[in-house]
C-alpha cells in the first residue's frame, strides 16, 4: 500500500497514537527550520503550528478514531458483497 496514493487506508492502519505520523511531522518540522524546505515565513509558521498540532496536542486523535472506523465498515461491507 502505497500511502501517499491511499492516505486514509494508512492512517487507518496507524497504531492508536499514530506514532508514524508523528514522526514524519517532527521530520518536517525539523526541516522547515533548518530552511531545507523552502517557505514563505507565513507558509513556514503554519506548518510550524500544524506539525505541534499533531505531535503535542495529539489532534488526530478524533480523526483516527473516525477514519479506523470508516475503513473497517467499508471492508466489512465490501467483502460482505462478494
Amino acid at each position: 500500500m502505497n500511502t501517499l496514493e491511499e492516505p486514509l487506508e494508512a492512517l487507518a492502519k496507524e497504531q492508536k497514537g499514530y506514532p508514524k505520523l508523528k514522526e514524519i511531522a517532527e521530520k518536517i518540522s525539523q526541516l522547515i527550520k533548518k530552511e531545507k524546505i523552502k517557505l514563505k515565513p507565513e507558509k513556514a509558521k503554519k506548518a510550524e503550528q500544524s506539525t505541534e498540532e499533531i505531535v503535542k496536542r495529539n489532534s488526530w486523535t478524533k480523526i483516527h478514531g473516525k477514519i479506523v472506523h470508516v475503513t473497517t465498515t467499508r471492508n466489512s461491507l465490501m467483502t460482505s458483497e462478494r
